[in-house]
């Protein structure tokens, strides 16, 4: 079987690039310690508010994908013990 060879990018990597998917050329700064910091480390430049909505909207769509296949698998486990309990044992 193949390894799995897909790069994993932190939460900071992620917050940093924000919209445009390019993080900024500074030297490494000190970890934000709260979402204010993060906020204001973030180079603006060249960021429109077009792109910001765009990545907002894009992020809300995984979440509620995320949310609906948890749900889904709670109902699924819900009725599986639901299914076990019901089922005599032999």
């Amino acid at each position: 079987m193949s390894e799995d060879t897909t790069p994993t990018i932190s939460p900071e990597e992620i917050a940093a690039t924000g919209a445009t998917g390019v993080a900024p050329d500074a030297p490494a700064k000190a970890e934000p310690k709260n979402i204010q910091e993060l906020v204001a480390a973030i180079d603006i430049s060249g960021i429109s508010e077009h792109e910001i909505i765009v990545d907002l909207i894009a992020g809300i769509q995984q979440l509620a994908v995320r949310g609906t296949i948890a749900l889904g698998l709670l109902e699924r486990l819900a009725k599986a013990q639901e299914d076990a309990a019901e089922t005599p044992a032999e």
